[in-house]
């Protein structure tokens, strides 16, 4: 007979699969395995251990429901900002996030395997229906679009498998490396850089155990972000991509300047598969290529700064750690995302990097209060 946190933790992982595939519909799901794992002490404490992001989830959540009463807000981005909002309070009153986190490791690979077939089936010349296949300007290849259709997404699944099994130390050497070539394969037919800038930085926190050094990784991620930055705007002109992307970022800057103070309330991007593919339609469905910006033009710039903080913080909390965990390349590689990209509309990198960011500043507490 499973227990309370046994049933909540697998129905969990369950809802998470479900959610991918079928939409909103296994929310219910979701939100039961979440009330199972609920505990109002754990949610406190957690709290505590994160004042600036409760900070700025309190903070924005009262900003934007003004702006809901000073101006009309559309419903499709509210489902997106309920579901956040939601997964930040309850997942912080989840008491054993460690076992929770490897549940969610679980579903990674079980998506990533039929994420990697469906691009492997594309390789070989097989027409998927949901699947269409472009090159774009200044590529030489297409991305492959995985088992949803989505370059992006199969990107973050493949990245997000790979942060868990660099930590697979039970795993024989020979079957642990031949796994992570083909999670580097399935990157790479993804076609999405961003994901091998986040490995990267990874992949040097772990050699020269930066996670120990503070100010060297404080500078790293510093650094890491001014140059994706720089080689946008270097690579725009020969890249639709960083075309889109650096000209999206100038473009919410713009609108940022409009309202700096309080922002423009819930907004979230609209694309959808009939979108022209412009700067100016894309701007109007407010794609900011930036999470950081979004939050910025719906809460405007002060709470966007405590939000980056609030990742600072966490950050500065890695010399906690005597040896590498799963969190910390996982939260530094997600957290990255969000500057060059990013959403908060997929459920799993979202819950992610949340139980991540709770488990590394709750350590910290622990440590500073025993």
């Amino acid at each position: 007979m499973k227990t309370r946190e046994e049933l909540g933790i697998t129905l969990f992982a369950i809802a998470l699969v479900l959610l991918q595939f079928a939409g909103y519909a296994f929310v219910p799901l979701l939100a039961g395995a979440l009330l199972l794992l609920f505990s109002q002490h754990t949610f406190a404490t957690c709290v505590k251990s994160v004042p600036l992001f409760a900070g700025f989830t309190a903070a924005s959540l009262i900003v934007g429901l003004f702006m809901m009463m000073a101006r009309p807000t559309e419903t499709a981005p509210l489902a997106r900002w309920i579901q956040f909002y939601f997964l930040t309070v309850m997942l912080m009153g989840v008491k054993d996030k460690s076992r929770l986190l490897t549940a969610v490791k679980y579903t990674v690979y079980a998506i990533f395997a039929a994420d990697l077939m469906a691009n492997i089936l594309q390789v070989a010349g097989v027409k998927l229906p949901w699947v269409y296949l472009t090159i774009r300007p200044g590529e030489l290849i297409p991305r492959f679009q995985g088992i949803k259709g989505n370059s992006l997404y199969s990107g973050s699944i493949s990245f997000l498998a790979l942060g868990f099994l660099i930590n697979e130390m039970g795993l024989r050497k020979r079957l642990r490396y031949s796994v992570a070539f083909l999670m580097v394969v399935n990157l790479l037919l993804a076609g999405s850089l961003r994901y091998f800038i986040s490995l990267a930085l990874v992949l040097v926190l772990i050699t020269f155990h930066l996670y120990r050094h503070r100010s060297y990784l404080l500078s790293g991620i510093c650094a890491t972000i001014g140059m994706v930055v720089v080689l946008t705007r270097w690579t725009m002109m020969s890249s639709e991509s960083n075309y889109f992307r650096y000209k999206l970022w100038g473009h919410t800057i713009d609108r940022l300047n409009d309202s700096p103070l309080v922002g423009n309330g819930f907004l979230f991007q609209q694309v959808t598969d009939h979108t022209r593919f412009s700067v100016r339609t894309l701007a109007t469905a407010d794609v900011t290529e930036s999470t950081i910006l979004l939050f910025g033009l719906c809460f405007g710039l002060p709470l966007m700064f405590l939000f980056i903080a609030s990742l600072f913080r966490t950050f500065s909390h890695y010399s906690n750690y005597k040896h590498y965990a799963p969190e910390l390349g996982l939260f530094l590689g997600l957290a990255l995302d969000l500057f060059w990209g990013g959403s908060i509309d997929n459920v799993l990198s979202l819950s992610v990097l949340l139980i991540c960011m709770y488990l590394i500043n709750q350590k910290h507490q622990t440590l500073s209060h025993p």
